[in-house]
């Protein structure tokens, strides 16, 4: 049996896990018990490896990034802390500016784009004077 048949193609679940967990990439090679460079190279001789992290890297990106933009809407809106002793935070203008200006960028910018009509080009005659 491979050291990859023996580490990791029997991890596939706890690398799936992992990922979900959106722990960093250098923790879950280390608890492989391989090298990054052992780990790329898994990756490039093993389609089924590659596909699994390529899968994992794309679910662990749209997770993390939905993650922030629920704590950005909720900072933007305000909210009541968890805990012993609940407390309001009230909302952020600057996360309410920030968070709608990248959710309607079109509408939403300080700056807009105004199209000018293009002018005909105006010529200039001079006329010599007899000095």
């Amino acid at each position: 049996m491979s050291k990859y048949d023996e580490k990791i193609r029997n991890s596939f679940e706890e690398i799936r896990r992992c990922y979900q967990a959106l722990c960093p990439e250098s923790d879950i090679i280390r608890k492989l018990g391989v090298s990054r460079r052992t780990f790329d190279r898994y990756r490039n001789e093993f389609p089924e490896f590659r596909a699994l992290i390529d899968e994992c890297r794309e679910e662990a990106a749209a997770l993390a990034t939905e993650q922030v933009e629920n704590a950005l809407l909720k900072r933007a809106t305000g909210y009541v802390s968890e805990g012993e002793e609940p407390k309001h935070v009230p909302p952020d203008v600057r996360a309410a500016i920030f968070y709608l200006k990248n959710r309607r960028p079109d509408q939403l910018r300080d700056r807009r784009e105004v199209a000018v009509p293009e002018l005909p080009p105006i010529l200039l005659t001079v006329e010599e004077s007899g000095l």
